[in-house]
């Protein structure tokens, strides 16, 4: 009678089958986490594209750009710290709306749902987010008494931006991750 011969796995060749999958599964976690950021960025970019589009044309129309003191959020991880009203006043300027939220104007972006979030500092009010859904910050050139801001990256517009992945306020530093019209 022949001897019986196992024809299963050995435990050394369960573990490298184990290891074997471990690692391609995070190189796809990995490349699937940096195309999630690329995505997020790309949609930041396309949504500052559309405002500045809708800001010359208003700017066309009205001579000067919608005032916003854009002040953004100091803390993009606590909403309740942020202020988001020169975003919500340059929104409701695009839209054509008074800061009751009713129509009076021409309407200069069509803006998407999935790109509007509530505004935390005017009630009722719609602000631009960027692609982490995080509103955008917006400051015009000039404050609301018409001096010039000498801490705007546009001095003859406006600053618009996104505070990036890494969801800080850096002040849009050449050398930050902030993504901007600048």
């Amino acid at each position: 009678m022949k001897p019986r011969r196992n024809t299963g796995f050995t435990l050394v060749e369960l573990l490298v089958t184990i290891a074997i999958i471990v690692v391609l599964a995070s190189l796809v976690t990995v490349g699937v986490m940096s195309a999630k950021k690329k995505v997020k960025i790309a949609t930041t970019k396309t949504q500052l594209d559309g405002l500045r589009t809708a800001l010359t044309m208003y700017e066309s129309d009205h001579s000067e750009y919608p005032y916003g003191d854009g002040n953004g959020p100091s803390s993009r991880t606590d909403p309740k710290t942020r202020d988001d009203s020169g975003n919500a006043k340059m929104v409701m300027a695009l839209l054509g709306l008074d800061e009751s939220g009713n129509k009076v104007g021409t309407v200069y972006w069509a803006a998407k749902e999935k790109g509007l979030g509530d505004s935390v500092s005017i009630p009722g009010a719609k602000v631009a987010l960027d692609g982490w859904k995080v509103p955008l910050i917006y400051r015009s050139a000039c404050d609301e008494d018409g001096n010039e801001r000498d801490d705007i990256h546009n001095p003859d517009s406006y600053d618009i931006y996104s505070c990036g992945p890494n969801m800080i306020d850096d002040g849009g530093k050449e050398d930050t991750d902030d993504i901007g019209n600048w």
